[in-house]
């Protein structure tokens, strides 16, 4: 059960709060090919690890654990949606080790256009304020 997190327990923001979209290489398929990724990184830009986003669709419900896909950078992460560009609503949200929310949950759609069919969505941690 995700939902929005009293203002001092959100430690990560989508960067930007944007989704990006990426080409999936030729070497992996190119358009034979939809997916989720993205990175979680700390406020020196340093890997996250062991945490976990889950990743809520269509027939979907997936947590995939932060570094266990280094090609994507620092923190990587990527969950296979199928082998076609398609246009899907997704929510995720980033849990820490102990299972606790650390991040609202971010509504984002991956893309239906050939070259974009990688949505891609960077956590970054922000600045906690003393109180």
């Amino acid at each position: 059960g995700g939902g929005v997190l009293a203002p001092e327990r959100v430690r990560f923001v989508v960067q930007n709060n944007r989704t990006l979209y990426l080409t999936n290489p030729d070497s992996r398929g190119a358009c034979n090919w939809s997916s989720i990724g993205g990175t979680v990184v700390d406020l020196e830009n340093r890997a996250v690890r062991g945490y976990r986003v889950q990743l809520i669709g269509d027939d979907v419900n997936e947590t995939l654990e932060t570094g266990s896909s280094p090609g994507f950078g620092p923190g990587g992460f990527e969950y296979q949606i199928g082998r076609d560009a398609v246009e899907l609503s997704f929510t995720a949200q980033l849990f820490d080790p102990s299972g606790a929310p650390v991040s609202d949950v971010y509504r984002f759609n991956t893309s239906s256009r050939c070259d974009w069919n990688i949505a891609v969505l960077r956590f970054v941690e922000i600045p906690q304020s003393d109180s």
